[in-house]
């Protein structure tokens, strides 16, 4: 991770390749060890990531990166929600912002190209869960249209604190 001054810009969003998975995971890996973004506990490894990126393209869902000029800075991803036939067309969604580019519009524009590629690929709904004490993600994900449907309580640990998450949810169609 960088730390520090750095030019502002615009970010663009594009499809991930095998060669962003690195920024990938050190992004994720960055939230693992500091943020109660997710509820992982260990770091993933770059074959782990590799293995997710293929399998999410396999199944023809997206896995976007924003960059700013030759740098990744944020990703994103649709997921399957379930693997019970009746949710195939409902994913969850997930986005990560490299920390020192956080509140410069990289996590709206990916956000906003994960809701595009979800309605192109003829989905129906998108729903995340956000840690509740994540008052920038939760109003980031309701300015691109998510609306909160639930909370979740002490639905996981991290740092050795039970956390509460919003339940959020787009509908494509």
């Amino acid at each position: 991770m960088q730390t520090g001054r750095r030019e502002m810009g615009s970010c663009t969003v594009r499809e991930a390749a095998i060669g962003d998975i690195e920024a990938i995971v050190n992004i994720f890996n960055f939230e693992v060890a500091h943020g109660r973004s997710n509820y992982e506990t260990r770091e993933h490894t770059l074959e782990e990531r590799r293995a997710w990126w293929k399998q999410l393209r396999d199944r023809n869902l997206p896995v976007l990166v924003a960059e700013m000029g030759d740098r990744v800075v944020g990703f994103g991803s649709l997921s399957p929600f379930s693997p019970n036939s009746g949710y195939r067309l409902t994913v969850t969604g997930a986005l990560y912002v490299d920390p020192d580019y956080r509140r410069d519009g990289v996590g709206r524009a990916i956000a906003r190209q994960l809701i595009i590629k979800a309605y192109e690929l003829g989905l129906h709904s998108i729903v995340v869960a956000v840690n509740s004490q994540n008052e920038a993600s939760l109003t980031l994900l309701e300015s691109v249209g998510f609306e909160r449907v639930g909370i979740f309580k002490e639905i996981g640990q991290k740092h050795g604190q039970w956390l509460d998450d919003i339940g959020l949810q787009i509908n494509l169609n």
